[in-house]
């Protein structure tokens, strides 16, 4: 008994004494420190990174990585090296025997959620703004789906107002951010396309009759296929958008399109979408009174059709009444003939998209994309076939290639008629007396072709053959292209070239057929026009890493603007053959040709300071030179200056997650709106 205690006991002292051993070996390994060195670099770049903050996990003990990413510090073998980097994830290295720790960092996508694309695709953090930016992801402009990307934006985006013209699938939408900052030229803000200015020419046709309203000549921002979209940034005030000049005066809506950046490997993506509209009949017209006038019904064909649009007659009391065809029909009401006149409109959407990551190599994306879109306006519609490719290329170490091309090849078929009745469809429609049903005015043209009037004003044409009759037709040819090549030194100084082109043609036949009541003989109008804009950006920044609480970034830049626009336009009255529509058999048409040429010169540049996590300061310039004006004054500079404090990095609120405070000032203009000779 007594011996097993003992033994026990030596075997508990044993045990305690290995220990002890162990622990103080533990402590001299811990009290010889070495001098370990390193390189950081970034995992999929393999670019080195400086300013990477390098500690020992448990103390305060920091180093940064220098200009090449090198770094050096004393540790212990035990000691767990943590590296961390702003947008990066951290990442920990035990040290052991190792005298040489390289780390290699990848991106984080949780802190990227805070960061947007402002002026020139430069990104930014949000808390570092000190104006507003608002984005939107592409996925949810094909959520209630649109024609045209740009009417999505209505209620997304606080501050901008959307606004389409009621003219079809192939009309303009308005856009204004902020107000109205112009009272006689245009609010529409400037569109920018994976840095490249886009052409939103919105031109409204004349009407060839006379003048009576003409037509929604579209615009440019329909051309994009929103499956391509992969984010929108919207810059609102003067302040986020003094970087593009005079062009951003009216606020600037950044388009970033998809690329295969994204993708696991190869994919295949097959998108299809359908949308029915229909008419909503908001009338609220009289239904107690029928046509007529002064309390009396027509009395023959003659009297219906002196009275036409009237509703003055006796109260609708069932009767068999004359109208304008000579036809009794029942003095009653008959509602529903919005409904009637208009139809459903289908919008069938079919994309398909091959996109490849070729992880350092770079990325691949193509996208077909098919747009059947039929009007609710009888024999109208708009078809669009668009392809898009995307290319990212890593030539080298230090040098990144970035092409992007669009071709589309657009088709309106007949565009209505807005404002005065004259060849409009929509103005009988919609003042019809309430005993008429408009079936009765189809098809709106007799056995010879003419017009069938339904009363004695020639200037209200039949609905029917405005649709039928009347041909405004456009055909759209456009390519956007662009290159952008940027080389990184190892101290992280960039240089970058940027040269983009958007060229569109367009052919838009006009023709008021023969017979038509206000003008008998027929005219047409065959315009062509072909419009080019060549942007050309070249750029030099850096990234400062003044100490471990002061960062500066530094950028400077020059562009070169080119805008052609070719125009050609034959026009005439009378054709001598009857219902032959081409310009050679009009009796004397007339030519307009047009070739304004715009060209502008810029220089411009930002500082950003940032201090720590919560004070961070901007300032931008930029002068730009106008062809547009005359000799003398011929350019203008506009400042900015904005600045952002997030008080929550220093005061704790309860139930806030940030609070900032910004301010800014810039000046912006426009340009004058007719060109010299260049």
């Amino acid at each position: 008994m007594k011996f097993t205690w003992y033994r026990s006991c030596c075997s508990k002292i044993f045990i305690i004494a290995l220990l002890l051993l162990h622990l103080d070996g533990f402590a001299q390994q811990e009290r010889v420190v070495v001098l370990i060195k390193g390189k950081v670099t970034d995992v999929q770049t393999n670019e080195s990174l400086s300013g990477v903050s390098v500690g020992i996990k448990g103390t305060k003990k920091i180093v940064l990585t220098d200009e090449n990413g090198n770094y050096s510090i004393t540790a212990g073998s035990a000691a767990i090296l943590v590296f961390s980097y702003v947008g990066n994830k951290s990442t920990e290295v035990t040290v052991g025997n190792q005298k040489v720790v390289n780390a290699t960092l990848h991106k984080s996508t949780e802190q990227l959620k805070d960061v947007v694309i402002t002026a020139l695709g430069i990104k930014k953090e949000r808390r570092a703004l000190g104006y507003s930016v608002t984005e939107v992801k592409g996925a949810t402009l094909t959520d209630a789906r649109e024609t045209n990307f740009v009417n999505s934006l209505e209620g997304k985006v606080a501050g901008v107002n959307v606004s389409n013209v009621a003219t079809g699938p192939g009309g303009s939408a308005n856009v204004v951010i902020r107000g109205i900052s112009d009272i006689t030229g245009s609010n529409q803000p400037l569109y920018v396309i994976d840095g490249i200015p886009m052409q939103n020419n919105t031109y409204r046709q004349t009407d060839v009759g006379g003048g009576y309203g003409g037509a929604d000549g579209g615009d440019g921002t329909i051309n994009i296929n929103p499956d391509d979209i992969e984010n929108i940034s919207v810059l609102k005030g003067a302040a986020a958008t003094a970087l593009y000049g005079y062009r951003g005066s009216k606020g600037v809506i950044l388009v970033t399109t998809k690329s295969g950046k994204n993708s696991k490997g190869s994919g295949v993506e097959l998108n299809s979408n359908l949308v029915v509209q229909n008419v909503i009949d908001n009338t609220d017209w009289q239904n107690t009174y029928g046509q007529g006038s002064q309390g009396n019904k027509p009395a023959d064909g003659k009297s219906a059709f002196e009275t036409g649009l009237s509703s003055w007659g006796a109260k609708l009391d069932g009767s068999n009444v004359y109208q304008f065809d000579g036809v009794k029909r029942r003095y009653s009401a008959v509602a529903g003939n919005i409904g009637r006149f208009y139809k459903n409109s289908l919008a069938a959407t079919n994309t398909i998209s091959f996109s490849k990551n070729l992880g350092d190599e770079g990325s691949i994306r193509f996208s077909a994309s098919d747009l059947h879109n039929t009007s609710i306006i009888p024999n109208a519609g708009f078809e669009q076939q668009s392809f898009s490719l995307s290319t990212n290329y890593k030539l080298q170490k230090h040098l990144e290639l970035q092409l992007k091309t669009q071709y589309i090849n657009a088709y309106t078929h007949n565009r209505p008629s807005v404002s005065d009745a004259p060849g409009s469809v929509n103005f009988a429609t919609l003042f019809l007396s309430p005993n008429v049903n408009i079936l009765s005015l189809a098809p709106g043209y007799k056995a010879n072709g003419s017009e069938n009037q339904f009363l004695d004003d020639a200037y209200t044409t039949n609905p029917y053959f405005a649709a039928y009759k009347f041909i405004n037709n456009t055909r759209r040819n456009r390519f956007i292209g662009s290159a952008d090549l940027k080389y990184t030194f190892n101290n992280g100084l960039y240089v970058q070239v940027r040269a983009g082109e958007d060229y569109f043609a367009d052919r838009n036949i006009l023709i008021t057929p023969n017979g038509t009541a206000y003008q008998p003989d027929g005219a047409m109008t065959d315009e062509n026009i072909k419009s080019t804009e060549l942007n050309v950006d070249a750029i030099i920044g850096k990234q400062f890493k003044i100490n471990k609480d002061f960062n500066v970034s530094a950028l400077a830049g020059v562009n070169s603007r080119k805008a052609v626009i070719d125009q050609i336009d034959a026009t005439g009255n009378t054709f001598q053959t009857p219902y032959l529509y081409t310009v050679g058999n009009l009796a004397s048409p007339t030519e307009f040709t047009s070739n304004p040429v715009v060209v502008n010169k810029s220089i411009y540049g930002t500082l950003d300071f940032s201090y720590k996590n919560y004070l961070y300061l901007s300032v931008t310039g930029r002068n730009d030179w106008y062809s547009t004006l005359a000799p003398g004054k011929t350019n203008y500079f506009y400042p900015s200056v904005s600045g952002s404090f997030v008080f929550s990095e220093l005061v704790h609120v309860p139930g806030m997650d940030i609070g900032k405070i910004r301010v800014g000032y810039a000046n912006v203009g426009g340009e004058a709106d007719l060109p010299n000779s260049v």
